[in-house]
């Protein structure tokens, strides 16, 4: 069964990813590093982003919804409740996750290497 709960990522022919895993409130941070890459690198970059926050709608590009806590039935959109899972529970479910196995490989063999950017908040 996939964890995935919501996926619109589309890979452009001439640009770079890096894969961001955390919570969407470090999302903006993304934008710099994307800048910072292009810079370097002299090519297009963008990032995708690989989350658990579960929403009842998304307006962001190129991202990975994935909350094991959804498709278990503890939780969906619209319901009042947080989904919000322990950070370990998340980083297993992405590794474990085919889709997320994929991405990987794929970006691997487009791009040679692959930067992975992750964030956890801690109280």
């Amino acid at each position: 069964m996939s964890d995935i709960h919501f996926s619109n990522f589309r890979l452009e022919e001439d640009t770079d990813y890096f894969l961001y895993i955390g919570e969407l409130k470090n999302y903006g941070l993304n934008i710099y590093l994307r800048e910072a890459l292009s810079r370097i690198f002299k090519r297009p970059y963008d990032f995708i982003t690989i989350c658990p926050d579960v929403f009842e709608q998304y307006n962001y590009d190129n991202l990975m919804v994935i909350n094991p806590l959804v498709t278990s039935g503890v939780c969906f959109p619209g319901n009042g409740f947080s989904c919000r899972i322990p950070a370990p529970d998340f980083m297993t479910a992405v590794s474990e996750n085919e889709a997320v196995k994929t991405l990987v490989k794929q970006l691997r063999r487009r791009q040679g290497q692959l930067y992975l950017y992750m964030y956890e908040s801690l109280p």
